[in-house]
């Protein structure tokens, strides 16, 4: 393994990266206490199907990113990685507007 690879590892806290995509709980509360802004990626409340599945991968996310250093570009990324969230399961919810007649 490259230190690279090592040295990110170490930073996501996981010894395999992958098992962090995979994981299907929701966050607790310490999660949430150690980082207040996890509390906007939660998804247990949505109704099973592609808007808690959507939900569910931002979430995984948010947890690899508040493992990293704290600083104001930790908070940036999540602040902007729950706009990003917020527009995919918006995305899902779109209903095109009614075809308006005329020529």
């Amino acid at each position: 393994m490259s230190d690279a690879k090592t040295s990110e590892t170490a930073v996501l806290g996981a010894a395999d990266p992958e098992k962090v995509l995979t994981e299907a709980d929701d966050l607790t509360e310490e999660e949430v206490a150690e980082e207040p802004l996890l509390q906007l990626f939660r998804y247990r409340h949505l109704p099973p199907g592609s808007l808690r599945e959507t939900s569910r991968m931002f979430c995984q996310l948010a947890r690899r990113v508040a493992r990293l250093p704290r600083n104001p570009e930790r908070a940036a990324s999540l602040r902007k990685l729950r706009e990003a969230k917020d527009c995919a399961v918006t995305s899902l919810l779109w209903a095109a507007p009614p075809a308006r007649g005329g020529a």
